[in-house]
């Protein structure tokens, strides 16, 4: 499979290895962009106030479409719709956007349990909740055995071409 068909569009199905290898590889490009953004970052400016920058969070943003794009193929794989998985990003979306418009702040002058730090609070505890039950939905949970509506099975195309290589 070829990274560049993988990426442009959402259609199909992936397995649990397939998920984990490409979100490795993922992870290991966006780890590496960073690291590189940031020794450039330091070593020109000397100055951390970037990281809080709007552009800066906005590329960071950009990063998440191929996660994305693994995330919803492999749902698809669960039988799980694309809407649940881009609620979910644009849940974590907005969570680095928010508080740059004053929404969505913990205010340290407060209660915990004040009015505004609870939204707070019950904001971040369904992002949690939702964040680990989609990692355990699309990291260790077999998908639709057969196919389904997103495409074929792609652990019975893998064993469809073994044995065919084996003849």
């Amino acid at each position: 499979m070829n990274w560049l068909g993988f990426f442009s569009t959402l259609d199909g199905r992936i397995g649990r290895k397939s998920f984990w290898l490409w979100s490795f590889a993922v992870d290991a490009v966006i780890v590496v962009g960073l690291l590189t953004t940031l020794w450039t970052a330091v070593s020109i400016t000397e100055d951390m106030r970037w990281l809080s920058s709007w552009w800066f969070q906005s590329i960071v943003i950009l990063l998440f479409y191929p996660q994305f794009v693994i995330d919803v193929k492999r749902g698809h794989d669960r039988n799980i719709p694309t809407w649940v998985i881009a609620a979910y990003f644009a849940l974590m979306i907005g969570l680095q956007t928010l508080p740059r418009f004053g929404l969505l702040v913990l205010r340290s002058g407060q209660s915990m349990l004040s009015p505004g730090n609870m939204v707070y609070w019950t904001v971040m505890a369904l992002f949690v909740i939702s964040s680990v039950a989609l990692f355990v939905q699309l990291g260790f949970l077999r998908g639709t055995r057969g196919p389904n509506r997103y495409g074929s099975d792609p652990l019975a195309l893998g064993e469809l071409r073994r044995v065919q290589s084996r003849r």
